[in-house]
């Protein structure tokens, strides 16, 4: 009889202890998800990641502090200039918080500083405007969930930016409501906005900020997306590619998807960036519009699927600087873009041709 209590007593206590053990590893577990940056979010959160542990608990205070619209927040162990990283940041991970001002304000007292937000419109206005955001993109974010892979996504939201925004400057130029219920926008807003729809069909998207190295724009601040595609880094921008020849408006695809190589000849990003490693992914290959050699036969093509679309712009992209200084020069002095367009029957006198020395591509817009 003692034998078996003493059993019983032993099996008990293994019993308290795997109980134990249990409970502690699922709290663990617990806490681990706590910690996890907006697993309820949609956005990928890659500055998040950029930043320390203490940093990233900031973070998360005033992700929530602008979700609930508080009017301050108290911050310590953290100077001025780590709370204004902290605060871009989040602006540059979440386009949906459109409704935040891009400064704030703040009182530093002795032990912390009281952080104080600034909101451009209340909560009710927020609100509405969600509806009316969400009701604007359904029908673009329905079609490209429609494609079979992201890049065919990603262009069909590249598209719908370029064909739905005139580039022109206005009070909210700086967020995505100037972009889907304003339909003008600059660069920041196309890129937010870009941005927020490629997220919403499931593809990792990160805004960059920096200075532009080339003409095209009419300020040297500019702004453009990173994407993650089949683990490798590429870059885009709609607000180049939204190109206005002599009132002819079309979608310019040498902007749409450059590897990290290609994205340096023309920006310079002042913070984080990503290089592409595998360089898989080829646009104007895929398209069949990508030059290797010479062959005429390339840049005919591309003539007979514009006009297959009706969209009677062709563009080819040249394999290197040889072979791109080959063709622009046949075209600028030997007339190939005119004998090209009279073999396809689609010669006439408002033809234009546009050269991206940066990108070695070539329009002919007919």
């Amino acid at each position: 009889m003692k034998s078996r209590c003493i059993k019983l007593i032993i099996l008990l206590s293994l019993f308290i202890v795997i109980g134990f053990i249990y409970f502690y590893k699922s709290k663990k577990v617990i806490l681990l998800n706590q910690l996890t940056p907006f697993s309820y979010q949609e956005n990928y959160q890659y500055y998040f990641q950029k930043l320390n542990h203490h940093e990233q608990t900031i973070y998360l205070d005033l992700y929530k502090c602008f979700q609930n619209f508080q009017e301050k927040i108290a911050i310590r162990d953290l100077t001025l200039a780590q709370i204004q990283k902290i605060y871009q940041y989040i602006l540059m991970d979440n386009p949906s918080l459109f409704y935040v001002k891009n400064s704030f304000r703040y009182i530093q007292k002795t032990n912390e500083i009281e952080f104080q937000p600034l909101y451009q419109y209340h909560k009710e206005e927020v609100q509405k405007y969600n509806q009316q955001i969400e009701k604007q993109t359904y029908s673009i974010i329905h079609e490209a969930n429609q494609q079979s892979n992201d890049l065919d996504k990603m262009k069909i939201i590249y598209n719908y930016i370029i064909e739905t925004v005139r580039y022109q400057k206005n009070k909210n130029d700086q967020n995505i409501i100037s972009v889907f219920i304003n339909k003008e926008s600059v660069c920041a807003g196309y890129a937010k906005a870009y941005q927020y729809l490629l997220t919403k069909v499931g593809i990792k998207a990160i805004y960059i900020s920096g200075i532009s190295k080339n003409n095209i724009s009419k300020e040297n601040l500019h702004t453009w997306i990173m994407v993650l595609l089949d683990n490798d880094y590429y870059y885009s921008d709609p607000t180049w590619g939204d190109v206005e020849e002599k009132e002819i408006t079309h979608c310019c695809y040498s902007y749409f998807l450059m590897n990290s190589d290609e994205m340096l000849r023309c920006y310079q990003p002042d913070s984080y960036y990503e290089k592409t490693i595998h360089f898989q992914k080829e646009y104007y290959k895929d398209m069949g519009c990508y030059m290797e050699r010479y062959d005429r036969s390339v840049l005919s093509y591309a003539i007979q699927r514009a006009l297959k679309q009706r969209i009677r712009v062709a563009e080819i992209k040249c394999q290197d600087e040889q072979l791109y200084q080959q063709i622009k020069n046949e075209i600028q002095n030997s007339q190939l873009g005119y004998l090209l367009l009279e073999e396809n029957h689609c010669y006439n006198d408002k033809i234009l041709f546009s050269w991206n020395d940066y990108l070695r591509t070539i329009e002919i817009i007919f």
